[in-house]
This record gives C-alpha cells, sequence and structure tokens, in this order.
C-alpha cells in the first residue's frame, strides 16, 4: 500500500510536540500579561501619589497637620482606586515651622504598590 498520509503515529506525535510548543506560548502570555497589569499598577500608583503631593505642594509646612498625624484619601487614577496614606514628620530634624518631612504611601487592595518621600519648605 503505498499511501501518502501520515499513520497514526506520526499524527499522534506530531499533536503531542504541538501540544508542547502551545503550553509554552500559553505560559509565556500568562506571565507577560501578569507583568503588564504589574506595570499598570505600579504606573498607577506613582500617577496617585503625584496628585497628593501636588496638593500638599501649595500649603505651608505651618499649616500641613501636626507632626506623626497619618492623612488618609482614596485616590482615583484611570479605573483604580488608590489608598494613600501620608505621614507627617517622620524624620524630626526634618520638621519645623518652616519644612516638614512628608511620606506618601500608595496602596491597592491592602498592598503596598508605592511609597515616595520628600521635604516641603516654605518660599519667603
Amino acid at each position: 500500500m503505498s499511501g501518502r498520509g501520515f499513520t497514526l503515529v506520526e499524527a499522534l506525535i506530531a499533536m503531542a510536540l504541538l501540544g508542547i510548543i502551545l503550553s509554552g506560548v500559553a505560559a509565556g502570555f500568562v506571565s507577560l500579561s501578569t507583568i503588564n497589569t504589574h506595570n499598570e499598577l505600579r504606573t498607577g500608583a506613582v500617577q496617585a501619589a503625584q496628585i497628593v503631593m501636588e496638593a500638599w505642594r501649595g500649603v505651608s509646612p505651618v499649616d500641613m497637620p501636626d507632626p506623626l498625624r497619618i492623612v488618609r484619601e482614596n485616590v482615583v487614577v484611570g479605573e483604580r482606586e488608590f489608598r494613600v496614606h501620608t505621614r507627617f514628620c517622620g524624620i524630626a530634624e526634618l520638621c519645623s515651622e518652616d519644612v516638614r518631612h512628608i511620606v506618601v504611601e500608595v496602596n491597592f487592595q491592602g498592598n503596598r504598590i508605592y511609597s515616595v518621600e520628600t521635604v516641603y519648605s516654605r518660599v519667603y
């Protein structure tokens, strides 16, 4: 018999190889999707921190909350809502009537995604 088709064994081997290749592609896709989601969250968290810090930039240090107080607020960026905690005067040497040390922490679903700190001073 001189058929030109594949034997059952050849077809099974081809299907097994295709399955192995597709499982690798699927795993890569899931991995890249996870990385992309993490990067989107981090970008949103950075934007949330920038929004909060920009709001405090216009406030004189003497009018900012008392040392060691934490201000909590929700900030929406895109479709995500971030919980932002702003702490004042975490470093006592950087805290006076004219200067405030500020730490901004951004959380999403209970996980800290981003943190930044700065010092604001009064401009004369």
